[in-house]
C-alpha cells in the first residue's frame, strides 16, 4: 500500500514539474517577445524622429504651423 502511495507522489509531483517548467518556459518566452517588441518600436521611433523635418529659420516653422492648423480647421 504504502509503495503504491509512493509511487502515485512521485508521478504527481514528476507531471506537477513539467507543468512548472512549461508554464515558466513560457512566461520568461513572453517576457523576451515583450522586451524584443519594445526594442523595435523604439528603433522605429528613434529613426521617424531622426528623420523628421526640421525647420532652419522662424519663417518655416510659423508657415508649417499655419499649414497644420488650416488642415485641422481651427
Amino acid at each position: 500500500m504504502l509503495v503504491r502511495l509512493k509511487a502515485y507522489a512521485v508521478a504527481a509531483g514528476a507531471f506537477l514539474m513539467i507543468v512548472l517548467g512549461a508554464w515558466t518556459a513560457g512566461t520568461l518566452r513572453g517576457r523576451r517577445k515583450a522586451k524584443q517588441r519594445a526594442k523595435d518600436d523604439y528603433i522605429k521611433t528613434r529613426k521617424k524622429i531622426d528623420e523628421a523635418d526640421v525647420a532652419t529659420n522662424s519663417d518655416d516653422a510659423r508657415n508649417k504651423l499655419r499649414e497644420r492648423q488650416s488642415k485641422r480647421n481651427l
